[in-house]
């Protein structure tokens, strides 16, 4: 039902409006985090969920907000008020055809954004969020997913909004009203920087990768991967960086992921440059942005280079720079704000990746009473940037680092596997003392 312009309003956002584009065109962007119980004696009950979800739609009411109402350019809550709980809660039956828990979850993670999407492709009016309780009447483990439509949040608003829904009180939690909400571009400068780009070294020849994808992304299947650190491994690796003026995991942990990547795909070259996408949570309630909603992120763009022989802890230190640097903080920024549009692009042909993969760090969480996982994903679409995207958490019990592609596109599942698998090595070896390319990965 059209949503009445008495209803509370604001104009859209810019990454609000470049996320309904992408759900109108069937291309939305969805998110999904999820957690884990050993029994359901440990996980909330479909009564509490519920009654929170009527809570939690008290104190923020975009999450009973239509987008792109009237003329297409506002967001204004429905009419007919909060959703029930019914339409937000999904009772499933998870497949347990894996004999691994990490496997079970990364597939229902993955199934729940696969559905999440097909709701919002097919326009029907529904909620942008949906709670899932998944049960299984011969294994214990119960898990509840959260999984929303891009233009609703972003990940540290989902990371949010899932932490409020399994708390015990929210009572502390701000009431929230929609036309009070500002966008990312009214609180933060976006103005292009004003400095020259920085001089550095020059490029590697060989950036990956150098071709579209094989086949049409649309004809790809959508595919994750979930693999995990130990608590003793973060701590000897947090050991290595902090010696190597390092005094983050955030770098060291892309710089990772990057060594494993030049190891799988640098075939005979001896270089291999990456370009590479970071977001960057820049939420923050002082500026009266939204506690649990609206899209309050920026992405740092830069290119990695790997080549044999290389220091791993100079790359790190790099990365570190890149992220801090004023200048390239600017530039993420103005590309956050409003952009002209896009150009139209061949029908039929594979359009070129513009980047090698995205690394989306969500940051030390705490696991909500009475879970014992945690992880999260954004479902690969078919026109990503990029053929990978990886999607890191940490907790209580460790880190879940999670890789979503179009499986058959430009990368396939057992490259994704060996990936995995130096970057595990990697791990290992730096915690020994190594630092060069070459032995890191041998």
């Amino acid at each position: 039902m059209p949503t009445s312009s008495a209803q509370p309003s604001r104009p859209l956002a810019a990454h609000e409006k470049h996320f309904l584009s992408r759900s109108r065109k069937g291309l939305p962007t969805i998110v999904a985090l999820g957690t884990a119980y050993c029994s359901s004696t440990q996980a909330p009950t479909r009564a509490f969920l519920a009654g929170r979800i009527g809570e939690l739609q008290a104190h923020f009411p975009t999450l009973y907000a239509q987008f792109g109402y009237g003329r297409g350019d506002m967001v204004a809550t429905r009419e007919e008020g909060p959703w029930s709980a019914t339409m937000i809660i999904q009772d499933d039956q998870y497949s347990a055809d894996s004999d691994t828990e990490g496997d079970v979850f990364t597939k229902l993670l993955l199934d729940e954004g696969n559905r999440m999407s097909r709701n919002v492709s097919s326009r029907d009016d529904g909620p942008l969020w949906r709670v899932g309780v998944h049960t299984h009447p011969l294994r214990p483990r119960v898990y509840i997913t959260l999984t929303l439509d891009h233009v609703l949040a972003d990940g540290h608003g989902v990371l949010n909004l899932l932490q409020a829904l399994l708390a015990p009180s929210i009572a502390d939690l701000p009431y929230e009203r929609v036309e009070d909400i500002p966008s990312f571009e009214d609180t933060v400068d976006v103005a292009p920087p004003a400095a020259a780009d920085r001089q550095g070294e020059p490029p590697s020849p060989y950036i990956w990768p150098s071709v579209p994808p094989k086949i049409m992304l649309s004809q790809a299947t959508p595919s994750a991967s979930i693999f995990s650190l130990s608590v003793e491994d973060l701590s000897l690796l947090k050991a290595a960086a902090k010696a190597h003026g390092v005094p983050t995991l955030h770098p060291v942990l892309k710089t990772i992921y990057s060594f494993a990547l030049w190891s799988v795909y640098r075939l005979d070259s001896p270089s291999l440059r990456l370009a590479s996408s970071t977001p960057r949570s820049e939420r923050n309630l002082a500026l009266g942005h939204a506690y649990c909603t609206g899209n309050y992120v920026c992405a740092h763009k830069f290119d990695i280079s790997i080549y044999e022989g290389q220091n791993f802890w100079y790359v790190a230190r790099r990365v570190l720079e890149q992220i801090a640097d004023p200048v390239d903080l600017a530039r993420a920024r103005a590309a956050s704000g409003p952009q002209p549009p896009p150009q139209p692009k061949p029908l039929g042909i594979p359009a070129p990746f513009t980047q090698s993969f995205s690394f989306s760090n969500l940051g030390l969480s705490s696991l909500p009473s009475g879970a014992d996982d945690m992880s999260w994903l954004v479902v690969p679409t078919e026109n990503g940037k990029g053929p990978l995207s990886v999607m890191v958490i940490g907790f209580e019990r460790g880190l879940r680092v999670c890789t979503t592609w179009r499986d058959g596109g430009a990368v396939e599942i057992k490259e994704v596997k060996e990936v995995e698998r130096i970057f595990m090595r990697v791990v290992r070896r730096l915690i020994e003392g190594k630092d060069l390319a070459d032995e890191l990965i041998e």
